[in-house]
């Protein structure tokens, strides 16, 4: 769970029960139960950030901000923008506008190449966007001749790691899966002298890679499209969200999936 818009009266949500549990004890005006961190940010909550701002020197206007919370040890500077495939048709990237970065399909298991990733490349890279690249996991071959695949497209400089998409079409099960994604992602490592990042959930690890220990050492792209994850087992957090999949961007003809992405992770 992470903090990264303002927070005032009135707003309302997980990040205003992180908010909540953050303040110190100190801060409330009468002791403050566990019942009582109900996620809405009321009048009790306005006047506890009003005297944790007081008394570290800072105006007093009970809006938990980017300062109030750094101090809180909950704020996190995040990017925003999106994941694309053929499936969003042919980009006018010129147009492109409000977001910071973008991750490209390149390949999906020995054979699929995305026929858009060279244009999607050259042309987000051309409008200053940062790039990355994904590979969708099958799971049918080995994971080495997967990235084989993936890295004959991928061949140009990029400026966000390269992501192993890991969703409920892959091949395998129980240990062996993790096996197979937990190798792709040490080679990836070994060969791109980058830690790469793996895109799926909870659910998936679950019903497809066994343990998922191992895992959490490389950061997590995870997608929730009603809520910010709350529980990203077996990572601490996530690194990249991807919060809808039905965003409008300028220049881009088709419904597209957008991300938020934590800058201190990268």
């Amino acid at each position: 769970m992470r903090v990264y818009e303002t927070l005032r009266t009135g707003s309302a949500g997980a990040e205003v029960r992180l908010l909540q549990r953050s303040l110190p004890a100190w801060a409330w005006a009468v002791p403050f139960s566990a019942t009582e961190i109900d996620g809405r940010f009321g009048a009790r909550t306005e006047a506890a950030v009003k005297f944790f701002q007081g008394e570290h020197g800072l105006e007093q206007d009970g809006i938990a901000g980017e300062t109030t919370c750094s101090l809180l040890g909950i704020w996190t500077d995040v990017i925003l923008g999106v994941d694309v495939s053929v499936y969003q048709g042919a980009i006018n990237w010129p147009a492109v506008s409000g977001i910071n970065f973008a991750y490209l399909k390149a390949t999906e298991g020995t054979t699929f190449k995305d026929s858009t990733y060279l244009a999607n490349y050259q042309g987000a890279r051309a409008r200053g966007l940062l790039v990355g690249a994904y590979h969708f996991a099958r799971g049918s071959a080995t994971p080495h001749e997967e990235l084989d695949h993936c890295l004959s497209v991928v061949t140009g400089p990029l400026d966000l790691p390269l992501a192993l998409d890991v969703e409920g079409q892959f091949a395998l099960t129980g240990e062996a899966g993790l096996a197979w994604v937990l190798s792709w992602l040490e080679e990836a490592e070994r060969r791109t002298s980058r830690r790469p990042i793996i895109y799926t959930s909870s659910r998936i690890v679950r019903e497809k890679l066994g343990s998922g220990k191992g895992l959490e050492q490389y950061p997590v792209w995870y997608p929730r499209w009603d809520g910010q994850p709350k529980n990203v087992l077996p990572w601490q957090d996530w690194s990249i969200w991807q919060y809808s999949s039905t965003g409008v961007v300028p220049g881009i003809p088709n419904p597209v999936d957008l991300d938020r992405l934590a800058v201190s992770d990268f």
